[in-house]
């Protein structure tokens, strides 16, 4: 139950935060192409978590990979910031 309010509570944050920086990011073509750099970042992450899980390897807890995905998130927010 403790890991499926975090799964949504950092979902919803998620959310939250590509709406933003997706309304930032058409405002620049700099700030698209770093959005699409990071995009790209977190679907290789989500890619990599269905890899190991095809091949049978001990899997990562969501919550690990959340917090990743989410690193990258708070990444792109100081890069943003900075240019702004």
């Amino acid at each position: 139950m403790k890991k499926l309010i975090y799964f949504v509570l950092s979902a919803i944050g998620c959310l939250v935060a590509l709406h933003v920086l997706l309304f930032l990011a058409l405002s620049s073509f700099d700030m698209f192409l770093t959005l699409m750099i990071f995009g790209a970042m977190i679907f290789n992450e989500v890619e990599l978590r269905k890899k190991k899980k095809k091949l049978g390897a001990t899997q990562i807890p969501w919550a690990v990979n959340t917090k990743r995905i989410a690193l990258h998130l708070a990444l792109l927010i100081v890069l943003v910031a900075i240019w702004t």
